[in-house]
């Protein structure tokens, strides 16, 4: 099991399902498509009132053998 595999921010102009598919492929090189990914649910962190977060929590299941995901140790951009 892989814990918060993919992880980013939205781009303007951009949507949630968007980013999570964009990041899919930048960080795993995973491609996937919206109806690939199953929506768990939104986690509001309200810890700081001046920086509102907003979680949001898909399940993909994916057959590739693990030694085909692309893990990068640092993120280019």
């Amino acid at each position: 099991m892989l814990d918060i595999s993919v992880a980013g921010h939205i781009r303007a102009g951009e949507t949630v399902n968007e980013g999570a598919i964009r990041e899919l492929k930048e960080e795993l090189g995973v491609e996937a498509i919206e109806k690939d990914l199953n929506y768990i649910a939104t986690i509001k962190s309200t810890k700081n009132p001046k920086n509102m977060e907003f979680g949001y929590l898909y399940l993909l299941r994916c057959n590739k053998k693990f030694a085909d995901y692309i893990f990068e140790d640092e993120k280019k951009e």
